[in-house]
């Protein structure tokens, strides 16, 4: 899969001026995608991607108003005021750009950028993931791997940036951690819903820009049935019960007894008289039947049932 780069961009009224990101290192045959920011102003125009070094010369590769086609697309969010360009399968000729906001009457507006092609493994800035999720109130981190020098830095696009060990961005604090080789931590924390956006690490002269996107804390509840309320019959005790009174256990009972009866698979055996395998099978299955069509109620009422049924007969002192 190829790695998708992206640079975010402001476009501020004043023609080539950028606050943000200004030089990538990207590979070639990678896809970059470039969300540019433009003043609320400019929310009803046209944008475009501009290829070429000179902002006059350069030729446009891609407009909102006409449908994208070959290496280049484009769209606009007209709500969070930012239209992004994307350029497949980068080349080396793909390295300088403009941004570009259409002004209907007067010179259009645009910003520059531009792309450092390198070929092979190595790459001089990256990150692991440049669209990172949050949840409200946690935190996130971000690894930024590079293999050139300068000061590591953490800024918000168009905003402030953080270049020591500790800093806050908008309130949320920020913390920046040296972890060789060649990388360096970034973990944001006491995340809020206006963190949201774009950012960018920085060493030397590269920026790479990274989405951090903030989202609710998901519910963790869980929903489960409530068993309905019953009430076990009343449990006579062997020691109490007439012998009179015990049901019979002869092999002619044994069929009315298996039927509606539910015992465990433990057969139970009298020391005077052997259980009639016909009577333990009907029984057993009986008993499989019931507990596969039963709800976890149906199953405590047959449970109480049966150990009533064997305390009245002094099951529990015989089972072997």
């Amino acid at each position: 899969m190829a790695l998708h780069l992206s640079i975010s961009l402001l476009l501020t009224g004043l023609t080539g001026q950028s606050l943000g990101v200004t030089r990538v290192s990207v590979k070639a045959g990678d896809s970059v995608s470039i969300p540019c920011l433009y003043h609320p102003k400019y929310t009803s125009h046209v944008k475009y991607l501009c290829q070429g070094y000179s902002f006059i010369s350069c030729s446009c590769a891609v407009k909102t108003n006409q449908q994208s086609s070959g290496r280049f697309l484009i769209s606009d969010d007209r709500e969070k005021k930012v239209f992004t360009v994307t350029i497949k399968d980068v080349r080396e000729g793909d390295t300088d750009f403009w941004c570009v906001v259409e002004i209907n009457e007067g010179s259009d507006d645009g910003t520059y950028f531009q792309v450092s092609v390198t070929r092979g493994k190595k790459r001089t800035l990256y990150v692991d993931h440049q669209e990172v999720t949050g949840f409200i109130g946690g935190q996130t981190t971000i690894k930024c791997y590079y293999q050139n020098s300068g000061q590591a830095k953490w800024c918000r696009v168009g905003g402030p940036c953080v270049t020591q060990s500790q800093g806050s961005i908008d309130g949320t604090t920020v913390f920046i951690n040296e972890t060789p080789p060649s990388v360096f931590t970034v973990t944001m924390s006491g995340l809020k819903m206006e963190d949201s956006g774009w950012y960018w690490c920085s060493r030397g002269d590269l920026q790479m820009p990274v989405q951090i996107i903030v989202r609710e804390k998901p519910s963790t509840s869980k929903f489960s049935a409530q068993p309905e309320t019953c009430t076990s019959p009343e449990l006579v005790s062997p020691s109490t019960t007439n012998e009179a009174e015990k049901p019979s256990t002869t092999d002619e009972d044994a069929p009315n007894r298996c039927e509606g009866e539910v015992l465990i698979t433990r057969a139970v055996r009298s020391p005077d008289s052997d259980q009639p395998r016909k009577q333990q099978e009907c029984l057993a299955r009986e008993s499989r039947a019931a507990v596969q069509a039963s709800s976890v109620n149906s199953v405590h009422l047959l449970l109480a049932h049966l150990f009533y049924w064997c305390k009245q007969n002094g099951c529990l002192n015989r089972i072997s």
